[in-house]
């Protein structure tokens, strides 16, 4: 499979920040003196799964890729921010937005991609009768 254009732009821009996350819980985690936080260290799993959608994904919209890049944003995002407040050794109710905002936007992604490809195959089906 070739990625071309737009496509391989996104796999590029992904892939990047993928890195960049991961480089960043390796050296924060190096300056912790030895406290470590298993959400710090995989925080970049989700950057990493947007990576892998945008080769696997053939016919992509745009509502669609939004709401994933956003829930991988958001999951990301919760990772770093638990890690930090767990080596920092404390807690906090806050983390626990971010399970649920970014489990509402994937969820939304997944419908927008539903809602897409049925639509289209009921519409082509219309035309064909």
């Amino acid at each position: 499979m070739e990625l071309k254009g737009r496509k391989l732009k996104a796999v590029k821009i992904w892939g990047a920040i993928t890195i960049f996350t991961l480089c960043f819980g390796a050296v924060y985690e190096y300056f912790s003196f030895g406290v470590y936080s298993n959400y710090m260290i995989y925080a970049f799993i989700f950057l990493m799964l947007m990576t892998l959608y945008n080769i696997a994904v053939k016919d992509k919209n745009e509502m669609t890729d939004t709401l994933f890049a956003a829930s991988a944003a958001t999951f990301t995002l919760g990772f770093i921010f638990k890690g930090v407040v767990e080596i920092y050794g404390s807690s906090s109710s806050l983390t626990v937005i971010y399970w649920g905002a970014g489990t509402v936007l994937a969820l939304a992604g997944i419908a927008s991609a539903v809602i897409r490809f049925g639509g289209s195959s009921l519409q082509e089906d219309k035309i064909t009768d």
